[in-house]
């Protein structure tokens, strides 16, 4: 499920309620290993960002955030994982997550930034010149083709 407020969106998965959720156990085999830190950095991870109050990774900008749950080493940690909305890419795209530490989201926040307009020399937008071409010369050959017809 993912709620939007104001330019931000935070997605839930609700796939169990909490009776549910409690009582099931949880499978290391089954928590994907996070292959993108290394063994030092895992150890300092915790899962105390989801401990009652929960401290909810920070809204970014033009961006939503998906709670993944993620393992190194046998140790299991939370890992917020930000994708940038349409129209928007990553400043660095080695920068998309964070993990929980202490009740704290550490990390390089990631920033996502609007995409460029493919501007000419002219100034104006050329992909819509491009398109537009197109579509004049697909008018062109369909009138072409119906005075064969």
């Amino acid at each position: 499920m993912i709620f939007h407020l104001n330019n931000f969106a935070v997605s839930f998965n609700l796939d169990h309620t909490p009776t549910e959720r409690n009582s099931r156990k949880l499978n290391i085999n089954d928590i994907p290993e996070d292959t993108s830190i290394d063994s030092a950095f895992a150890k300092t991870l915790d899962r105390s960002c989801f401990v009652e109050p929960r401290v909810m990774p920070p809204e970014i900008e033009n961006a939503v955030v998906r709670n993944l749950r993620r393992q190194k080493e046998g140790r299991i940690f939370p890992v917020a994982v930000y994708t940038c909305d349409e129209d928007y890419e990553l400043e660095n795209e080695d920068n998309d997550r964070l993990y929980c530490s202490k009740r704290k989201w550490i990390g390089t926040h990631p920033n996502c930034m609007q995409l460029e307009e493919n501007y000419g020399e002219n100034g104006e937008d050329e992909e819509d010149d491009e398109v537009l071409l197109h579509l004049a010369l697909s008018i062109r050959l369909s009138e072409t083709l119906s005075v064969y017809h």
